[in-house]
């Protein structure tokens, strides 16, 4: 089985949540078998051909394909008008390989394909996954509604064209629901996390515990009540 998996960029050649699921994603797939063609973006400075991350079998499943993300400026929109650009780009590169038996796009990576499949293109199945769906979520500032308010209607686009909708779970495939979406298009696959980052048997902590955020500083995501409930445990012991 061959996947086409199309996203803005992977860990480390480009940083974000997104950009670490898909290097996941595109891991656990080779390791599994399945041959993926990695269509995708670098914006720092490594070899991104080296795909130095992925071990020498697993870049035997994986054929990468670098596709520049363009920049239009800052004007308002600049970031939809440089995703449908992006996305017209990969499904260029795409029309030269061989044909994959899935599309699975991250974000707006297969907006162009929706569209041109919905006039009628012969394209793959697609899938799409827009991982927290921000844009339906309620704004954490008023400042954040306009860019809220513009994300909208082409993800609605996206979700209502793709063959398939992927969904973390939980509240995200209620978000997902609303939007009209049927229930036998949603695919929920939770995220998780690879097992060596877990300790089954810590050790009793003598010092004080230190505590490390990773992540995007976005209200939404609770930091301010984490470091409430931190100070709350302040002068009691952690077991």
């Amino acid at each position: 089985m061959r996947i086409a998996l199309l996203s803005d960029g992977i860990y480390p050649y480009v940083i974000g949540g997104m950009q670490k699921h898909s290097y996941s994603l595109v891991r656990y797939l080779a390791k599994s078998g399945i041959d993926v063609d990695l269509y995708h973006f670098n914006e720092g400075e490594k070899d991104i051909g080296l795909l130095e991350l992925f071990s020498d079998e697993e870049k035997t499943r994986i054929r990468s394909f670098i596709i520049p993300f363009p920049h239009s400026g800052n004007l308002p929109g600049h970031y939809l008008r440089e995703s449908f650009e992006y996305s017209a780009r990969v499904y260029a590169e795409l029309q030269k390989q061989s044909p994959a038996d899935f599309i699975y796009a991250k974000g707006f990576a297969a907006w162009y394909l929706l569209d041109q499949k919905r006039k009628g293109v012969e394209l793959p199945p697609i899938g799409v996954n827009f991982h927290g769906y921000e844009m339906f979520q309620p704004a954490p500032s008023w400042k954040s509604l306009p860019g809220q308010y513009l994300l909208r209607a082409p993800v609605r686009f996206c979700i209502h064209h793709a063959d398939h909708v992927f969904s973390y779970g939980g509240k995200i495939t209620s978000l997902i629901q609303a939007e009209g979406v049927p229930d036998t298009k949603i695919i929920e696959l939770p995220a998780g996390i690879d097992s060596d980052w877990l300790i089954t048997e810590p050790e009793r902590c003598q010092a004080p515990r230190r505590f490390i955020f990773v992540g995007r500083y976005e209200r939404r995501k609770g930091i301010e009540e984490l470091n409430l409930a931190l100070k709350s445990r302040k002068e009691k012991p952690f077991e």
